[in-house]
């Protein structure tokens, strides 16, 4: 995960300088764990705007019997990846190439691959490299994707292990020692917060940011612009 250590804005003083109305707090707060620091303390201010760690390393494999001896690399995952194994399967041959299915953990086949050419989708990017031995129809590839922890860090919008999704905004003011998990009291959905209280990662985009927005509108936490 490449973490984001320097923040833009100031950091909101009071909690009304974020909270404009919470439905009830028993629905709009939650009490999480926030992921130690990594070489040094982690700091979450209020207002900070929050991904949780949804996603392992995937594990990407070769079946024991292909015939085509080309590799799969440059695996990273998307904002739709699934926890489970997704099956990448050879339906054409090609001299040098190929074209292999793509079918995610719930079954759903996806835009198919080919070789040679990196494979970008919402779910996952990956890349199959030809071999000496071309790929011949039944070839099998596997990514498996294991659930990561769940503990929260601050968005990282570069991130392709879930903290790149925007999951709650900090409620007060935490700090996680080196090494050491502590909780933390986020507002999570049912809530109306104020633009200018929400801390975002140095240098996010415009679109990350709407993006980011738009996560956090699916929970229930509606942002109102000031000014």
């Amino acid at each position: 995960m490449g973490e984001l250590a320097t923040w833009s804005g100031t950091a909101p003083k009071v909690l009304g300088s974020l909270v404009v109305k919470e439905l009830d707090p028993d629905f709009s707060r939650s009490n999480r764990t926030l992921l130690g620091g990594a070489g040094s303390s982690r700091s979450i201010v209020l207002g900070t705007v929050l991904g949780a760690i949804l996603f392992a390393a995937p594990v990407a494999a070769a079946a024991g019997g292909n015939v085509g001896n080309g590799v799969i690399g440059g695996v990273s995952l998307g904002r739709d990846t699934q926890i489970g194994v997704y099956r990448i399967t050879c339906v054409a041959e090609a001299a040098n190439g190929g074209t292999f299915s793509v079918v995610a953990p719930n079954g759903v086949r996806l835009a198919d691959a080919t070789v040679g050419v990196e494979y970008v989708a919402a779910h996952l990017e990956f890349e199959i490299q030809d071999g000496a031995t071309d790929f011949v129809i039944g070839d099998v590839f596997t990514i498996t994707v294991a659930a990561g922890s769940r503990k929260l860090v601050a968005l990282d919008p570069d991130a392709t292990d879930g903290s790149q999704i925007a999951s709650d905004v900090a409620f007060r003011e935490t700090v996680a020692p080196d090494g050491v998990d502590v909780g933390i009291v986020t507002l999570s959905g049912h809530a109306i917060l104020k633009s200018g209280g929400l801390v975002w990662p140095d240098g996010i985009t415009d679109n990350q940011r709407n993006a980011a927005l738009a996560d956090l509108a699916a929970l229930g936490l509606r942002v109102i612009m000031e000014g």
